[in-house]
C-alpha cells in the first residue's frame, strides 16, 4: 500500500513551508490594504492626501479661456466664474502702442467674448464706474419697491465732513434735497461722491449697508476685481476695464439707466437757495466726443464720458449688423479716439 506523500516530508520542512505560506498571505494583505486601497484614495480627482479638495486638479476658469485660478474653492468666486455676464477671453488680440489708454477692452455681446484688450485687468480709479455701480444699486432698490424715483433725498449732516463737500455743495448742500432721479442724474454727470453718499444714506440707511448691497450686486453681475470700500472717497475704490465692461453692459440693459445714458436732453436742479445749475446727460459724451448725429451714423447706441484729474474715460455700446459691442477706454489722453480704434477691430 502506498503512503501519503506528505508523510514522507521531514516535519521540520513542513513547519518551514507553513511559515512561508503564512508570510506570503500576510504580505498580500498588507499590499491590498495599504498600497492598492490607499492608492485609490490618493488618486481620486480633486483630493489631496488628506482627503481635502485639491485646488489644482482640473481647475479651469472658463471666463479667462483656460487660466488656472488658485482660489477656486471659494464659493463666491465660483459663482462669479459661472456668471453669464462675464466675457470670455479666447485668445483676444493684445493692443499696446495703438492706444494711449492705460486700460482698455473691446467685447462682443453676442458671443460674450473679448476681442481686443490692453491691460484689461490692471486696477485704475474711476469715478465713472463708481457712478454706474451706485446707479445700478439704486435701480435695484427701485425695482423691488423700496424707494421711488420721485422720493426726495436729503443731503445728510455727515456729508459736511466729506472731502468732496466743498467742490459739490454748489449743487446740493446739507439739509437740502433732490429727488432720487435728480440725484442719479447729477451723479452720472459730475463728480459722484456727494450725490452717491446722499443716495446711499437714503437707500440703505447708511453708507456701509449700501456698500454691502452694492458689492453683492457686483458679485452677482460677475465683477471679479472691483470691491467698493466707500462711495464718497475717490481713493477707496478701483476697477478694471474688464469689470467696467461688465458694469456698463448691465447699465445699458437697465432701461431706466439706458434712457439717461443715450439722450442729450438737459435737466435742471435747484440748490443753494436761488442758484440753478444745468447739466447735460451722458456726462458731456455728445459735446465732448461727438454729436448725436455722428454717434448714430457710427452705430453708437449709447455712450458715457468722464474726465478725472486730466484723464478721460469713455464707455460705448456699439451695434453693427445686429451685433452689439462694448468698448471701454480708461485713464487716457484721447479716450474717444481709443474707443474708435477699438471699434475698428470689431468691423474687420
Amino acid at each position: 500500500m502506498s503512503r501519503n506523500p506528505l508523510t514522507r516530508i521531514n516535519p521540520k520542512y513542513t513547519t518551514r513551508l507553513i511559515a512561508v505560506l503564512l508570510a506570503a498571505l500576510l504580505c498580500l494583505g498588507v499590499y491590498r490594504v495599504f498600497i492598492v486601497e490607499g492608492g485609490n484614495v490618493s488618486e481620486k480627482p480633486g483630493n489631496d492626501l488628506n482627503g481635502t479638495p485639491d485646488n489644482n486638479a482640473e481647475n479651469i476658469d472658463n471666463s479667462t479661456g483656460g487660466e488656472t485660478e488658485n482660489d477656486a474653492d471659494n464659493d463666491d468666486e465660483q459663482n462669479i466664474q459661472d456668471s453669464d455676464s462675464m466675457y470670455k477671453d479666447n485668445g483676444a488680440e493684445v493692443l499696446r502702442n495703438q492706444l494711449s489708454a492705460q486700460s482698455a477692452i473691446l467685447c462682443n455681446n453676442l458671443k460674450n467674448t473679448v476681442i481686443s484688450k490692453k491691460s484689461e485687468k490692471t486696477p485704475v480709479t474711476s469715478a465713472a464706474v463708481l457712478s454706474l455701480s451706485v446707479a445700478l444699486t439704486v435701480m435695484e432698490a427701485i425695482a423691488v419697491g423700496e424707494i421711488s424715483p420721485s422720493d426726495r433725498a436729503v443731503c445728510p449732516a455727515s456729508a459736511i465732513r466729506l472731502p468732496c463737500y466743498q467742490s459739490s455743495s454748489s449743487i446740493i448742500s446739507v439739509g437740502q434735497s433732490l429727488t432720487v432721479a435728480e440725484l442719479v442724474k447729477c451723479m452720472l454727470c459730475a463728480d459722484p461722491w456727494l450725490y452717491a453718499h446722499t443716495l446711499a444714506i437714503h437707500t440703505g440707511g447708511g453708507e456701509q449697508a449700501f456698500l454691502d448691497r452694492m458689492n453683492a450686486l457686483m458679485r452677482d453681475l460677475g465683477v471679479k476685481n472691483t470691491f467698493y470700500r466707500s462711495v464718497s472717497d475717490p481713493n477707496a475704490q478701483s476697477t478694471t476695464a474688464l469689470d467696467a465692461a461688465v458694469i456698463f453692459r448691465a447699465a445699458m440693459e437697465n432701461q431706466t439707466l439706458r434712457s439717461l445714458l443715450t439722450t442729450s436732453q438737459s435737466f435742471t436742479v435747484s440748490a443753494s437757495g436761488n442758484a440753478w445749475n444745468t447739466f447735460t446727460l451722458c456726462n458731456r459724451f455728445y459735446s465732448e466726443c461727438c454729436t448725436e448725429g455722428q454717434a448714430r451714423a457710427d452705430g453708437i447706441v449709447g455712450g458715457y464720458y468722464c474726465e478725472s484729474e486730466g484723464k478721460e474715460f469713455v464707455f460705448m455700446l456699439f451695434e453693427q449688423g445686429g451685433v452689439e459691442h462694448i468698448t471701454v477706454a480708461m485713464c487716457s489722453d484721447t479716450a474717444y479716439a481709443d474707443s474708435l480704434i477699438l471699434l475698428s477691430r470689431a468691423l474687420r
